[in-house]
């Protein structure tokens, strides 16, 4: 009895032996890993190289920041150089600095998108949607890729998986106009125009086109007085909200002040006051 308890001693002696030696393998691991992460940055905080190369690049004197980022040792200056010739047009030389970065694990996610976007340049659409698809993976919350996939799709007309990425998107961060203009487009080729209207505050009225496109809709859902609201000073003189302003004006019968709008667009444009016939 005495033997089978000491045995069971024994092996549980053992196994609190191996399940210590486990667990301090993991947190050597792990401090080895928070070490090598502040070494890393502790050589960006000191290489001068790297840190010059990144003030040159916010001040856009690129051909001296990739000389900078060439002589730093930090890893991360790879990608920023990749990213330099990437902005000059030499995609050769980029794709190959990309490709490296994610042989090394540095910016992995940013190189695959940027290599996407060097597919999308040469025109090879679907291994640019391969490529945003393998930054999906690795950060499924990435905005750009999931906004160049909306796109991609936009561009195949198939609207319905267009409007699944921009959504997507959206709910990370729902304050990017430039995502509630993509929906307003996609909504807008469906024709779907109570789903336009719904979302003009959060669209950028501030581009003409758009802002000419909402006029247009608020007109077909009879929004007149709200739609002119909707016009803002620094725009009214552009030449298609004037149009749209005036038809507006029409509708709600303020006809005097339409008919002086049409004439000061004439005496402005006379060339456009007759058609000219053969």
């Amino acid at each position: 009895m005495k033997h089978v308890r000491l045995v069971a001693t024994i092996v549980l002696i053992i196994f609190l032996a191996i399940s210590c030696t486990s667990s301090a393998v993991k947190k050597e691991r792990a401090q080895d890993t928070r070490n090598a992460a502040l070494l890393e940055k502790s050589v960006e905080s000191t290489d001068q190289n790297f840190v010059k190369g990144k003030t040159l690049l916010e001040e856009e004197k690129y051909e001296e920041a990739l000389v900078a980022f060439e002589k730093s040792d930090y890893s991360q200056a790879l990608f920023y150089r990749a990213m330099i010739l990437q902005n000059k047009g030499h995609l050769d030389e980029s794709e190959k600095l990309f490709k490296k970065c994610i042989e090394n694990n540095t910016l992995k996610s940013e190189s695959y998108y940027n290599l996407g976007l060097i597919a999308f340049d040469r025109g090879n659409t679907p291994l640019s949607g391969e490529f945003m698809d393998k930054v999906l993976e690795i950060s499924p919350e990435h905005i750009p890729s999931l906004y160049f996939k909306g796109n991609l799709y936009f561009i195949e007309t198939d609207l319905d998986k267009a409007l699944e990425y921009y959504n997507k998107a959206l709910k990370i961060d729902p304050r990017k106009t430039e995502l509630w203009d993509a929906v307003f487009t996609v909504k807008l080729q469906k024709e779907e125009y109570g789903e336009c209207w719904k979302i003009r505050d959060k669209i950028e009225l501030s581009n003409p086109m758009i802002l000419a496109n909402i006029l247009k809709i608020g007109q077909k859902l009879e929004h007149y007085e709200e739609t002119l609201a909707l016009i803002p000073e620094n725009l009214e003189n552009e030449p298609s909200i004037r149009q749209e302003k005036r038809i507006i004006l029409t509708r709600i019968g303020k006809l005097k002040e339409a008919i002086e709008m049409a004439n000061e667009d004439m005496s402005e444009k006379p060339e456009l006051d007759y058609a000219v016939i053969d």
